[in-house]
């Protein structure tokens, strides 16, 4: 773009003070009364509070297992199947994909502690929750922090402890994040 010849440029700038000098001003323009709001209404999540229990579970085939030779070393498994009966504020079934490292002294034992992770999806009526956990065993008792996305855009946040080490039954309670009312 070529700028203006000097004289047209100062032309410009004169004509501009001269309409500032005489009162005349560029007013900012102003919403009326009854415009609608630019970004629509907001509303506000709620939360609810959640509790149910997931189990007993019960082991399906597949995934990886592998067992240490005597009480030393690590026991690991990876993407090992789960599933069971969902009772409470959600009914329905479970499937867990279970991945852990616990210590190789006897199941259920002082000592056989470790991390655990994986995802699960509980199906109920009213739709899919999917998502992840992680979980801590100690003596093989299970300590898990859910996350699950569901229905409507809804969101559930979950502790879960087991209620004994072989029992493979989950109490959890938490809360559910609704986007809307």
């Amino acid at each position: 773009m070529k700028c203006p010849h000097p004289k047209t440029r100062l032309t410009l700038v004169a004509a501009l003070l001269g309409v500032v000098a005489c009162g005349d001003s560029i007013t900012e323009p102003q919403m009326q009364a009854d415009a609608p709001p630019l970004m629509g209404a907001v509303q506000a999540a709620t939360k609810t509070t959640v509790n149910f229990t997931m189990g007993p579970l019960a082991q399906q085939a597949g995934g990886v297992l592998n067992f240490p030779v005597g009480n030393t070393g690590r026991f690991h498994f990876r993407n090992v199947p789960f599933s069971g009966p969902v009772i409470g504020d959600l009914e329905g079934a479970v499937e867990f994909l279970i991945n852990g490292n616990l210590a190789a002294i006897p199941l259920g034992q002082p000592g056989s502690d470790g991390p655990g992770w994986g995802t699960l999806d509980i199906t109920t009526a009213d739709g899919l929750w999917s998502g992840n956990y992680t979980a801590q065993f100690i003596a093989t008792k299970g300590f898990i922090e859910v996350n699950l996305h569901g229905p409507m855009q809804q969101k559930i946040h979950a502790t879960c402890v087991e209620t004994t080490a072989t029992s493979e039954i989950f109490p959890c309670s938490g809360e559910v994040l609704s986007p809307h009312n």
